[in-house]
């Protein structure tokens, strides 16, 4: 049987493209439909069909769907989250322009454009609007929850009620899931609608799974970085909502970047699997580069001005001299403003009781906040820039 071709322009030589259609054609049935018909419907090969379907698995698992057949009905696309399906509408109709309805899209505008400030946010949630016409048109009321989907705007708000009183005259029987799916953009970035209450409370629980990733990174640096989560925040909170929401971000970033910064890298892809964990999502390769260029970043931004520190290093003198004076040299080429002190035996450096960068002892003992380091770790010289590095940035943030 010879390809056939669909009117609507469908490039029969792109497998995404072809995949993509199939996938919201099967959305849009209320039952069953025959491979036949679909290919029928769609003018493609029915066994283009079946071999773009199975190309299509694990991507429709990350929706917790899946295409599924019954003997004499044909095939149709399951959610284990009704929720689910308006988020899979939304990345298609995102990726295709050609299925949203531009005059409706103008019309709604028009009703909208008095009643929100922020034009980029109402764009976008007009195409929620349009992918849950659809769904209404075709399976009815989205009641599922979101799985961890939590809503940063202030429902006190003049323009969320009031764009809220026009949505529920709009659909009739607008579920709490519909609400937040519909002013789920809102929640992508900061913004003039932002709950700040809200967001405080969310850093706080996102702190727990950051103070983890750090601790479990840099272990074998024996070092605390709990303060870097209050420089990175804010990227942290969006990359979940980013996952939850199954929003996926430009991926043309930096190649080799596990090679070229794995400090940062360690850190990123520990963290990654821990939101992995806790919300049942993944984070995609794009997101792990990212946060390893913020992280990065910050390392960079340290090493670039640490030649403006005049850090105190404490040194406990269990080595030999000629040990103890090459680390010396370490030290001053990392941090040439270092001021190092060099201390007999440790009950001299507690009687001192002075604040330091770090301390540098063969025996490890706990002083105040500050990481005492083996100097074992510090001949070795990628591992020393770490723990300069991430001592830095524990000592210039502020202690929580």
């Amino acid at each position: 049987m010879q390809y056939k071709y669909l009117k609507s322009g469908l490039d029969i030589d792109d497998p995404e493209e072809k995949s993509i259609c199939i996938i919201y054609e099967l959305i849009k049935q209320t039952d069953y439909i025959s491979i036949d018909d679909l290919a029928d419907q769609l003018a493609l090969d029915r066994r283009s069909i079946s071999k773009s379907i199975a190309s299509k698995e694990n991507y429709l698992q990350l929706y917790s769907a899946k295409v599924i057949g019954k003997q004499g009905k044909g095939i149709k696309i399951c959610f284990k989250n009704e929720a689910m399906i308006l988020l899979l509408l939304r990345n298609i109709m995102t990726l295709k322009r050609n299925y949203i309805d531009s005059d409706r899209f103008k019309t709604i505008y028009a009703s909208l454009d008095k009643k929100f400030t922020d034009k980029t946010k109402l764009k976008e949630i007009i195409l929620n609007i349009l992918v849950l016409e659809k769904i209404r048109n075709c399976h009815g009321q989205v009641e599922d929850k979101m799985p961890f989907f939590e809503p940063l705007w202030n429902k006190e708000n003049v323009e969320i009620q009031a764009l809220v009183s026009w949505l529920e005259v709009h659909f009739l029987g607008l579920t709490s899931t519909e609400i937040m799916f519909l002013l789920s953009p809102l929640n992508l970035d900061k913004n003039i609608y932002t709950n700040e209450t809200k967001v405080d409370q969310l850093f706080n629980e996102n702190r727990k799974l950051v103070y983890s990733s750090l601790k479990k990174s840099v272990i074998n640096y024996g070092l605390n970085t709990d303060t870097v989560y209050y420089k990175i925040k804010w990227h942290i909170l969006f990359l979940i909502n980013r996952c939850i929401l199954r929003k996926k971000i430009n991926e043309t970033l930096p190649e080799e970047t596990a090679e070229k910064y794995p400090v940062a890298f360690e850190f990123a892809l520990s963290l990654a699997q821990i939101i992995e964990t806790k919300y049942h999502v993944k984070v995609s390769l794009g997101e792990i580069n990212y946060l390893v260029l913020y992280f990065q970043q910050y390392i960079t931004e340290l090493n670039t001005e640490k030649i403006n520190f005049a850090e105190k290093i404490a040194i406990i003198k269990d080595l030999r001299n000629s040990a103890n004076d090459y680390l010396a040299k370490i030290i001053k080429k990392n941090l040439p403003k270092a001021k190092i002190v060099v201390f007999n035996q440790r009950q001299d450096l507690l009687k001192d009781n002075g604040d330091y960068l770090f301390v540098i002892s063969k025996m490890p003992f706990v002083y105040k906040n500050i990481p005492v380091i083996n100097p074992n770790l510090l001949f070795k010289r990628e591992r020393f820039t770490a723990v300069v590095t991430i001592s830095l940035i524990q000592n210039i943030l502020p202690r929580v």
